[in-house]
């Protein structure tokens, strides 16, 4: 329960509506409850002043800076002239005057604040909010309040107190009562003469009944104490005549109290929480490749690289929460009434309690009942919590635990077969849900029948090549049998007619002496005796115009030199040819211009201006052939790194 914070400004409001008359009841501790003392001490706050200087009033208001009360210094008995003492002296004015014997009865409670200082470690400097060297004579009143908690649910609160020379009680905000010798509503604001504050009767000390005000959780109590007006033109004899040293004076002002409360604790509640399920393994299955349309020439080889992705996620199955929830009632608490207990799990809410007793049932002190739950689950939640509703002074309980998912009672699918009807790809291959790497990868050659390594033989013309991969759950006694699928379509076009086009760096790598790694491409073999020397197994170790092989010309650097800048297309382009391509009269032209320069010229020769105008434009013809920009078009090629 909240409490209220008493507005200091406007705090008789209502009062003459509220003052009744309360039963002062002796404290009588009961036997089965929790207790606990405050008692007015320095750990009271002072957090507003009424000061009455000059008899006007003026507020000072504290409740942003609390001061701590400091003990009073309480008067020697009569007729000693009031002469001051150590906080704590016996048989004072006020401890002998009183009719509650605080000494005996709550020798814990302390005489606090006077009137106008005290003196010592705790004393009040001339700029304090609490000195006012008036108040000897024109009284004042001082706000005093402590908070405390209580554990429970409060049966009882007895609060004594008294004030020289009048109190007002509030709890919570709420005013309770006030002491016969504040007159009236209002009192705290006045002139506090005797028409308003009486001058005797602070020795009855009240006993106020407070419970009704109390509630568990934090309280404040807050209490108003004021001295009275104290001069001659009030009635009163201010004798002897104040002084400083030592200090005396004719007015002292204190206040005492002792509050003792009494609650029943909350009933204990603890919880077991005990998880049980399936884990069931859900997969998927993706099949790729790094080509999905390919444009080849007859006799080309293309490696396709597949990828087979397999991905499994899990889910809890045929999942349970349960336990157990234990209600204790506290030993020294009074009988408790369970009238419900109630387990509600996060997510799926309420779950089945059965208790070892019929509810209603009434828990004996230091008793304890037991009763178990139990609820189906998504495996989602992830707090569990248990609240027991009582009646009576007993307040229920609650306690919440963390729902932790431990190791399954079974695992489902866990495993998997795949297969791919690509030959070379997986036959039968086992993946399982902790396998770190789920990928399966390789590759299969497409090309024409007379392709170098070819794997999967090509026709000429368009087609489709379709290919599946897919699992199934390993038969073990709890697998599903789940299957799956997925498929990879890689489109070819192979012409065989006019044919497309491979740049020199296809050519120069797809062949038996190339040590690449790359297939040999047979074109090579269509050269014939090109060098004339009446042997036709070089291939590419046919001279190219007495100047070196075929293959030694593709990798000699061009430095510059025309002549190779040349040689490099052309050879290109002639294979092109060779191998089908269809070539346009400019292409034609190119090539035969080329063929008779390249045979007249020296390759190591850097030729500049007009004698190097024709050779470059004939190698920009043949290389944009060979690229595919003019012609037929370029193939889709596959080069080693060099």
């Amino acid at each position: 329960m909240k409490t209220k914070t008493l507005d200091l400004k406007t705090l008789t409001v209502g009062v003459l509506t509220l003052a009744v008359a309360l039963a002062f009841v002796p404290f009588v501790p009961t036997a089965h409850a929790a207790t606990f003392s405050i008692y007015s001490d320095v750990n009271v706050d002072v957090v507003g002043v009424y000061n009455k200087a000059l008899g006007v009033p003026s507020f000072v208001d504290l409740s942003l800076t609390p001061m701590a009360a400091v003990r009073a210094q309480e008067p020697k008995p009569y007729p000693t002239g009031y002469v001051s003492e150590d906080p704590e002296v016996t048989n004072s004015v006020w401890d002998n005057g009183v009719t509650w014997d605080f000494e005996v009865l709550a020798p814990s409670a302390d005489w606090i604040w006077e009137t106008e200082r005290a003196e010592g470690p705790a004393s009040y400097g001339l700029l304090d909010p609490l000195y006012d060297a008036d108040a000897s004579k024109y009284g004042r009143v001082v706000v005093f309040e402590r908070t405390f908690d209580i554990g429970g649910v409060p049966t009882l609160g007895d609060l004594h107190l008294t004030a020289d020379n009048a109190y007002e009680v509030w709890v919570n905000g709420t005013f309770v009562t006030r002491s016969a010798t504040a007159k009236l509503a209002g009192w705290e604001t006045s002139n506090l003469h005797e028409a308003n504050v009486g001058t005797s009767g602070w020795q009855t000390v009240g006993s106020v009944d407070i419970e009704p005000y109390l509630a568990g959780g934090e309280n404040t109590l807050t209490i108003l104490a004021g001295n009275e007006y104290f001069f001659t033109d009030d009635g009163n004899a201010p004798v002897p005549a104040l002084q400083s040293n030592p200090y005396k004076q004719y007015n002292p002002g204190a206040m005492i109290f002792a509050l003792d409360v009494e609650y029943a604790e909350p009933l204990e509640v603890t919880k077991t929480v005990e998880t049980s399920y399936d884990r069931d393994w859900d997969w998927t299955i993706t099949k790729s490749a790094d080509e999905s349309s390919l444009l080849l020439a007859d006799g080309q080889a293309y490696e396709v690289s597949y990828e087979v992705e397999l991905g499994a996620i899990s889910e809890k199955t045929n999942a349970e929460v349960s336990g157990t929830i234990t209600i204790t009632n506290p030993e020294g608490n009074p009988d408790a009434t369970v009238e419900s207990v109630d387990d509600v799990l996060n997510v799926a809410g309420a779950a089945t309690v059965e208790c070892e007793e019929t509810l209603p049932f009434v828990l004996a002190a230091g008793a304890t009942l037991n009763c178990t739950y139990s609820m189906a689950s998504d495996g989602t939640d992830t707090l569990n919590t248990a609240t027991v509703v009582t009646s009576g002074d007993v307040p229920g309980g609650q306690d919440t635990a963390d729902v932790v998912w431990g190791e399954p009672d079974s695992e489902i699918d866990e495993c998997v077969l795949v297969s791919d009807d690509n030959f070379n790809g997986p036959q039968g291959v086992e993946v399982c849900q902790d396998d770190l790497d789920k990928t399966i990868e390789y590759s299969v050659t497409f090309g024409t029948s007379d392709a170098d390594g070819e794997e999967v033989v090509l026709l000429c013309g368009e087609s489709d090549h379709l290919n599946t991969a897919s699992y199934v759950a390993v038969d073990d006694d709890n697998d599903t049998g789940e299957t799956n699928q997925d498929d990879w379509t890689v489109h070819f076009n192979v012409d065989c007619t006019i044919g497309c086009t491979l740049t020199q760096g296809y050519w120069k790598t797809h062949n038996e002496s190339f040590e690449g790694g790359a297939p040999v491409d047979n074109t090579w073999q269509l050269l014939g005796d090109f060098d004339e020397d009446l042997n036709l197994s070089e291939y590419e170790g046919e001279q190219l115009f007495d100047d070196g092989t075929w293959f030694q010309a593709f990798w000699t650097p061009t430095k510059g030199r025309v002549w190779y800048q040349l040689a490099h297309q052309w050879m290109a382009a002639y294979l092109n040819h060779l191998n089908g391509a269809a070539t346009p009269d400019e292409v034609d032209t190119a090539l035969a211009a080329a063929e008779t320069w390249l045979y007249g010229n020296d390759p190591d020769a850097k030729l500049k201006g007009l004698g190097a105008e024709n050779p470059k434009s004939w190698a920009s013809i043949l290389g944009s052939y060979n690229e595919g920009l003019i012609g037929p078009g370029h193939c889709d090629e596959q080069n080693p790194e060099i």
